[in-house]
């Protein structure tokens, strides 16, 4: 009976596809770095009170410029201090002068009062909802929460440390990232190896088996630039 041999290479199952995966890979993992990055710092390098204002912060500039002029009135939510026994009358708009502001993960607020308030007795933090002209609301967060920056100047700090880091990443991702697609696209052009004999360089040889031992020169290497043969050794 006759026997079938497979010899030399072979490929079985499915060959990679000419996406750059790893590359990819990087890319995305790279964002989720720089995304949060930028989160942890706005976490730790903002106040409570301009997290706690920012969405009433955007929504006031995106209605003041709709309005170009900054007409229209709004619902927001403000931090008011009143006296539990006079509640209906606020004694201020709490800023960081007033109070150093911690807002849990569930919302709930946390006020640490300044020396302004703190021997004050029956002071209490409320949440009030009222209607205020946009853009009146608007250009006070600007002068007393934020410290007079614009929106993209809130947010620059936070952007450009997620962003160093999301490009530190890609590089060091790219250092592993483009030897693993330039391996799949070799398996691409010349299919894997299941079985049968490799081609190696000299180089590729000596480091594979730890060659250190006795050996031959491969002249075979020599070309126009490289003139000098290079050593096969056995391991020892």
């Amino acid at each position: 009976m006759a026997r079938h041999f497979e010899w030399g290479r072979t490929t079985k199952g499915a060959l990679p596809g000419r996406e750059p995966v790893f590359k990819l890979l990087t890319v995305l993992i790279a964002l989720a770095l720089g995304i949060a990055v930028g989160m942890y710092h706005w976490e730790r390098d903002y106040t409570g009170l301009e997290h706690w204002y920012f969405s009433s912060y955007v929504r006031s500039a995106v209605a003041k410029w709709r309005s170009f002029r900054g007409n229209g009135v709004g619902q927001y939510q403000v931090l008011d201090l009143v006296d539990k026994r006079r509640p209906e009358q606020p004694l201020a708009t709490v800023t960081d002068e007033d109070a150093a502001v911690r807002v849990g993960k569930k919302g709930n607020i946390t006020l640490r009062y300044t020396d302004k308030w703190i021997n004050r007795p029956h002071l209490q933090a409320v949440i009030l909802t009222i209607p205020v002209d946009n853009g009146v609301l608007h250009d006070w967060l600007q002068q007393n929460i934020y410290g007079g920056q614009d929106i993209l100047e809130v947010l620059k700090w936070p952007v450009e440390m997620g962003g160093v880091a999301a490009v530190a990443a890609v590089l060091v991702g790219l250092f592993f990232a483009i030897p693993a697609d330039r391996k799949r696209a070799e398996q691409r052009r010349n299919g894997r190896r299941v079985k049968g004999s490799l081609l190696l360089t000299t180089a590729q040889f000596n480091r594979l088996f730890h060659g250190d031992g006795i050996g031959w020169m491969n002249e075979a290497e020599l070309t126009t630039w490289k003139t000098t043969a290079p050593m096969v050794r056995i391991p020892s």
